[in-house]
């Protein structure tokens, strides 16, 4: 996600895509965004093909993968989409965000 955009071809991004998600299909369309203000970071977002086999569950598990400065933070992030966008797949990784780790 470093490379400008304008250098990223969309067989790149398809490529991620089916990598991130485990999924088949290419995605639909995506989001490449990169955010800079009080709180900087750089987001991935897809919108697959076809709608997830658990889109109606109650207990869903959903959200994107949190990085912080490109080291895994957490899968799932819930805090960071509303849950209306559960079937959503990407990423955001952030440069200002504290890593909190307990000794």
């Amino acid at each position: 996600m470093d490379a400008p955009k304008s250098e990223i071809k969309d067989e790149d991004y398809q490529a991620f895509y089916k990598h991130l998600s485990h999924d088949s299909d290419d995605a639909r369309l995506w989001a490449h965004n990169k955010v800079e203000g009080n709180i900087e970071y750089t987001s991935l977002l897809y919108l697959p093909k076809r709608a997830p086999f658990d889109l109606f569950e109650r207990e869903q598990k959903h959200g994107v993968q949190l990085y912080v400065k490109r080291v895994f933070i957490m899968d799932r992030a819930a805090e960071l989409l509303p849950r209306i966008c559960g079937f959503m797949r990407g990423l955001v990784d952030s440069q200002d965000l504290p890593l909190n780790v307990l000794a």
